[in-house]
């Protein structure tokens, strides 16, 4: 009843004569925010330097443009519903043959309060009837059950549901963690495609100026030489704060040469939060406010080295932790539920074993007391990030299997 299609592994050197063309199906792109936004434009990026030709379709005003060589964007409406998908779908056709569909999927991304079934089915449909080369990555494959809340159960319910129509289209599955891979396994009623493990590179470039990183310590420092700067990047959210607070607290007070540096969204109200109930710290715990990606890049390389608490474990779509290991931060995090065993097996990355402020001070004091130990966690981490998580990593897991009966 289902069409079935074998996948074949090729090498990277003939992608290009592969897969020239990829449509990625988003529902954020720059300008908009967004993680899924920023992780699109990398993507697309990598391929188009790979030669492939791009198309972005994504909702905004009905337009398209060429937004820099090798990538076009197409805005079909404002939404991915129904009346909305004939149009997209009316698009695709005028396109040649064969297409693959790359989809950046989260249960909420694409409208009706994520509960758009219509659009599960529609690219159910481009892969069974229009042929079209459907591969979808789950950043998110769908919402908890939560049984204090109705509604929000029968939103976790029709997220399987989609989900398993998503896998029922695909002829290749992305996933962002392992961990999804598992959550997916039970919904693959109709096909059981193929699951590829796609880490989210760093979205933060290291950006190269030993000078400007100089200019930021000696800021920070205020006129103090020999100070540590200690730093956190993150958007600060209600289960990461805890710990964090009271790792800061407990090093700045015992080490009065530590300065913590707090960046990223949110970072100005933590570090109020806690002067305000700690005036002593006033000066010694900073936020620089926002920054641009280049200039996050820059402080990131000012500091000794980075504490990054995760409530669930360190895992591959952690991108705050990504933009230290590019930029050479020596930095230490914990394990969790979600952590993948290539952190513990690598030996590379500081890990706590637990989301724990005690085990977390633990790691900091040892880093804290020995150079040498940083600078070695600092270069090791920056090769670990290249070989298993980079963006050149991304595009070759892309290029891994491809479809004989349309790119042979």
């Amino acid at each position: 009843m289902f069409a079935r299609f074998d996948l074949v592994s090729r090498g990277t050197d003939s992608f290009n004569n592969l897969i020239s063309t990829w449509h990625i199906i988003t529902g954020e792109y720059p300008p908009q925010l967004g993680g899924v936004s920023d992780y699109t434009e990398q993507v697309a990026t990598g391929l188009a330097n790979n030669k492939c030709d791009v198309h972005i379709w994504c909702p905004g005003t009905d337009t398209e443009r060429m937004s820099r060589p090798g990538i076009t964007e197409h805005h079909f409406g404002e939404n991915f519903y129904p009346r909305n998908l004939l149009r997209l779908g009316r698009s695709l056709d005028g396109v040649n043959a064969p297409r693959t569909l790359l989809v950046q999927y989260a249960p909420n991304a694409f409208g009706l309060r994520g509960l758009n079934l219509p659009f599960c089915c529609w690219l159910w449909w481009r892969s069974l009837i229009c042929r079209d080369d459907v591969r979808v990555m789950f950043h998110e494959p769908y919402f908890y059950f939560a049984w204090q809340s109705p509604q929000r159960n029968l939103l976790a319910l029709v997220n399987r549901l989609m989900a398993a129509v998503l896998l029922a289209a695909s002829h290749v599955v992305y996933i962002s963690i392992p961990a999804w891979g598992k959550m997916l396994s039970p919904y693959a009623w109709l096909r059981r495609p193929p699951i590829k493990w796609l880490p989210i590179p760093a979205t933060i470039p290291r950006v190269e100026d030993s000078e400007a990183v100089a200019l930021i310590r000696e800021r920070i420092e205020n006129g103090q030489d020999g100070k540590m700067i200690v730093g956190h990047f993150g958007t600060y959210g209600d289960h990461i704060t805890p710990v964090l607070a009271q790792v800061f607290l407990k090093l700045l007070d015992e080490h009065p040469n530590v300065l913590g540096l707090c960046l990223g969204a949110r970072g100005e109200k933590f570090v109020g939060d806690i002067v305000a109930e700690h005036p002593r710290l006033k000066g010694r715990l900073i936020a620089p406010g926002y920054l641009s990606s280049e200039a996050v890049s820059l402080h990131l390389q000012a500091c000794d080295f980075a504490i990054q608490p995760y409530p669930d474990g360190v895992s591959s779509r952690r991108t705050s932790l990504m933009a230290a290991l590019i930029n050479g931060t020596p930095t230490i995090t914990n394990t969790g539920q979600l952590t993948e065993k290539l952190w513990s097996e690598a030996g590379i990355v500081p890990l706590a074993s637990e989301h724990d402020a005690r085990a977390l001070l633990v790691l900091a004091m040892k880093i804290l007391m020995d150079a040498g130990f940083r600078q070695k966690i600092g270069e090791q981490e920056q090769v670990f990030y290249r070989e298993h998580f980079s963006l050149e990593r991304t595009v070759r897991t892309l290029s891994e299997f491809v479809r004989p009966d349309t790119h042979g």
